[in-house]
């Protein structure tokens, strides 16, 4: 079909340019026509034809409104922070075009950057309603609460940050002890913080909500601090 050929001259015109921005923390960059349809996702290109209005509020509010649009979703593959564009040609509006920074570089620079452990837990009701089948993979039940996930690529990376390693294990024992009883506190999805001791040190261990383009909570990022007030 004639859509099939402009969609496999876009991927060949970009793969260059998304194997350069992958390679520098980015990870989706994704077409969207004027009703919400896939046209071209360059990180999974087999993938094409869903339609997002239902699953993704914030590819709805770009294309209806014909606007620029930015911030946290959980999509069909990953959870990331979006930035949508509209697209014009000639005047007409034509669609929109989204590009992603993974929360995998965002932890990772935020540890790199204050030398604390971070990791980042997203609702289980939200990946298993809106993730692709075979991306659910990807996710593991996290140590803190049934009710959240880990995205195994973040676990993988934060956990090869070297110098973090001690605290990296640390951190593991005292998701352990919130377990027990932080599940109202994460139900909340308001920003809460908890200590625990672990090898004689007190962590100060504070969770941030990330909220969707509703205000509602769909992940939290933990941070793992040595507390010296405690």
């Amino acid at each position: 079909e004639k859509i099939d050929f402009y969609r496999d001259q876009l991927f060949n015109a970009l793969s260059e340019i998304y194997e350069y921005i992958s390679e520098n923390g980015f990870r989706c960059l994704h077409f969207y026509l004027p009703d919400g349809t896939s046209f071209l996702r360059m990180h999974r290109p087999s993938n094409y034809g869903d339609s997002l209005f239902d699953v993704r509020e914030s590819v709805r509010i770009s294309n209806e409104d014909k606007v620029y649009i930015e911030g946290f979703e959980v999509g069909k593959i990953s959870a990331c922070y979006h930035f949508i564009y509209p697209l014009k040609y000639n005047d007409d509006y034509i669609g929109s075009v989204e590009i992603s920074i993974s929360m995998t570089t965002i932890l990772k620079k935020l540890s790199e950057l204050f030398c604390e452990v971070y990791q980042f837990i997203i609702k289980k009701g939200v990946v298993d309603e809106r993730v692709f089948d075979e991306e659910l993979s990807n996710y593991i039940i996290s140590a803190i609460s049934r009710d959240f996930y880990y995205d195994m690529e973040i676990e993988e990376e934060i956990e090869n940050i070297d110098s973090l390693c001690i605290q990296f294990l640390e951190s593991k024992k005292a998701n352990k002890e919130l377990r027990a009883n932080i599940d109202d506190d994460l139900e909340k999805g308001k920003e809460f913080s908890r200590v625990v001791n672990i090898s004689d040190k007190d962590y100060l261990i504070s969770f941030f909500p990330m909220n969707n383009f509703e205000d509602e909570t769909e992940a939290y990022i933990i941070n793992y601090s040595i507390s010296s007030t405690v």
